[in-house]
């Protein structure tokens, strides 16, 4: 091992409106006049958006 600096984990640089994680929950009013159509039906949703990581595995480190 040199004692170089290795990332391990890296999240390549994004806009400012993209994220690494995104969570959104939606709780719908199952009495609601679009419960129907809009959320089909759906009384709880939750829906997560994961973007790009990087994971560098060394087999030198690894196997220590």
């Amino acid at each position: 091992i040199t004692g170089e600096l290795i990332n391990i984990i890296n999240s390549p640089d994004t806009s400012e409106d993209e994220h690494l994680l995104s969570v959104n929950f939606i709780q719908a009013d199952t009495k609601g006049p679009e419960f129907k159509t809009t959320y089909n039906s759906t009384a709880q949703a939750i829906r997560i958006e994961f973007s790009t990581l990087e994971l560098v595995l060394h087999q030198g480190v690894v196997l220590r």
